[in-house]
């Protein structure tokens, strides 16, 4: 037996990463206010609308998050969205965070069985979420809420300006590029398993900075893997 301690929280929340919870008892978690987006919605949006039409197990991608928050220097972060394993229809995927520059250090895993489709729970599943000393706790969702989808509309609004082929760090894609406003986004089919290769606002910027067709690795080691 590891040292890792399993608890159960319950949570009413949409998204696995609304709120942090404590180890025990029952919590209710609103998501207050009506904004457009954190740069986890872009990554939280199902897949098929920036042209990927599946998942297969052991893809994944790293992105780099910057966003200007007010301070001297943005906030940096890197996102990692492995998937681990299958489990008949849905698939187990499993999003690491951490933070850079001056606010280094390691967020979040997070675990969950969903369908093909947007990042986020079902009213009645669960999800897996490991804490940075390595504690597992069980996180159920006991009511919807607001999705990721209800807050950023994609690609509805939005302008295609054309295709464009772009290189990033995770490589060289051929994407289709689309406009709102001083928004761009930059989209390939082949950036699986997200899609997203590039998004730039006036205060954020997110980029695919690698990425694999194999070797994703489940870092909990509950609720299912491999392929």
């Amino acid at each position: 037996m590891t040292n890792r301690v399993w608890r159960s929280v319950f949570l009413a929340a949409a998204l696995v990463g609304a709120a942090s919870v404590p180890a025990r008892g029952q919590v209710v978690v609103r998501r207050m206010g009506g904004g457009v987006s954190s740069e986890g919605d872009w990554l939280a949006l199902s897949p098929a609308v920036f042209g990927v039409q599946e998942w297969r197990v052991g893809q994944w991608a790293r992105y780099s998050q910057s966003q200007n928050v007010g301070a001297p220097m943005p906030l940096m972060q890197l996102r990692t969205i492995n998937v681990v394993g299958r489990r008949g229809t849905d698939f187990w995927i499993e999003t690491q965070e951490e933070a850079s520059g001056l606010a280094s250090g390691r967020g979040p895993t997070r675990k969950m069985a969903v369908p093909f489709g947007p990042l986020q729970l079902r009213v009645g599943s669960e999800s897996l979420v490991m804490s940075p000393d390595s504690e597992v706790q069980r996180v159920a969702l006991l009511r919807s809420g607001r999705s990721a989808g209800a807050r950023i509309s994609f690609p509805q609004g939005w302008t295609r300006v054309g295709e464009e082929e772009i290189t990033t760090p995770a490589g060289t894609f051929s994407t289709v590029h689309y406009r709102r406003g001083s928004d761009e986004l930059w989209a390939a089919g082949g950036a699986g398993p997200v899609g997203l290769v590039r998004f730039r606002s006036a205060d954020m910027e997110i980029e695919l900075v690698a990425r694999g067709e194999t070797g994703a690795r489940s870092i909990i080691p509950f609720g299912g893997s491999g392929q």
